[in-house]
């Protein structure tokens, strides 16, 4: 069993590192911080975990600016939340990541600061119910591991991917929004990659900052 405190201490993260660790039980908060690209590779930086908010939702008081920000969603809770998707389109965050148990988000600015969400908040509430209700069955099938694989239980069914397809589809013309299925074999992780190398800087430091920009998930 992996704590927060020792995460942090850790050097050389990568992907499959920060998957295993927020896929353990007690592990029912965010952490977040920067990657740095190696070459081929990212390295993750753990920086701060979350609290819980009034409402019990997990929150990160301030996000860390830097140049490719990520953060986590605890259990199965593998969709971004409203303000994950606001905080792009309005150019909070040029590129943000957005790691889960079951497959990472990238959602990158389109180059605009778009704050017209139009009918955004209709179509994600259909979206959220339906994840949420996904994520209700997935604790379930946890809570009875002895009778399911590791492998089963970290499947993502078809009829959830052709949900986040459409969900994706339409705020196509929005921002950019795409998710990358991971299994407990980490080969979709290739593709996040090579996706996320296309991203540009969202700004110049190099050195992470703090911004009173708020993140709940």
């Amino acid at each position: 069993m992996v704590g927060f405190d020792e995460l942090k201490k850790q050097k050389g993260l990568r992907l499959n590192d920060i998957i295993e660790f927020i896929r353990q039980k007690h592990v029912t908060y965010e952490v977040e911080g920067e990657m740095i690209k190696n070459g081929k590779d990212l390295i993750f930086n753990v920086l701060q975990k979350s609290t819980t908010a009034p409402n019990t939702r997990e929150y990160i008081q301030s996000y860390t600016k830097c140049n490719l920000h990520f953060h986590t969603h605890p259990q199965f809770a593998i969709w971004p939340s409203y303000e994950d998707i606001m905080l792009v389109m309005k150019q909070n965050l040029k590129t943000s990541v957005i790691v889960t148990r079951m497959g990472v988000w990238l959602l990158k600015n389109k180059g605009f600061n778009n704050n017209k969400s139009g009918n955004l908040h209709y179509e994600y509430t259909k979206f959220f119910n339906f994840m949420n209700g996904y994520a209700r069955y997935k604790l379930d099938q946890e809570k009875q591991l002895q009778n399911i694989s590791k492998s089963e239980l970290y499947k993502i069914d078809d009829n959830v991917i052709e949900s986040i397809d459409i969900f994706s589809k339409k705020l196509s013309d929005k921002i950019f929004i795409r998710f990358f299925p991971i299994e407990n074999n980490y080969k979709n992780s290739k593709s996040f990659k090579e996706k996320l190398s296309s991203s540009k800087p969202s700004h110049k430091n190099k050195t992470c900052n703090k911004s009173m920009v708020k993140i709940i998930s």
